[in-house]
């Protein structure tokens, strides 16, 4: 009678585990690496958010108004821009708050240009009027 050593009985176990290890560290690796890169899109999405509302900002320096309304209005929305891009900045970004920013800028974008149209409205206006 043969006697097999407990060896060459634990070696298919031991293949088993070892190829399972493989399979998650392969598995763990590629989804570390497709939440790396979504993080690097968010970095990047944040950006251009900051960028944006940064550049309405600036559109508002610009502008000089003589109406006390129109001044109220326009420090308002600048004020709600700012706060939005200090909250952007601070905040760790991800799809539903980068979404989120993104339809405030859509809104701040609208009430920007209508702001602006009526401003210069009022230029085309008052030029009309002197001559």
């Amino acid at each position: 009678m043969m006697v097999t050593p407990q060896i060459f009985n634990l070696r298919p176990a031991v293949m088993l585990a070892a190829f399972f290890f493989l399979i998650l560290s392969v598995l763990s690796i590629s989804k570390y690496l497709k939440v790396k890169e979504h993080n690097r899109i968010f970095e990047q999405e944040k950006v251009l958010v900051l960028n944006e509302l940064s550049e309405m900002i600036d559109s508002y320096d610009s502008v000089d108004v003589l109406n006390d309304s129109l001044i109220v209005q326009l420090k308002q929305s600048k004020e709600k821009m700012m706060v939005i891009r200090d909250s952007v900045k601070t905040l760790k970004p991800n799809q539903a708050l980068i979404e989120k920013f993104k339809a405030q800028i859509k809104i701040l974008k609208v009430e920007n240009r209508n702001i602006l149209s009526f401003v210069e409205g009022l230029g085309v206006r008052k030029r009309i009027f002197e001559n």
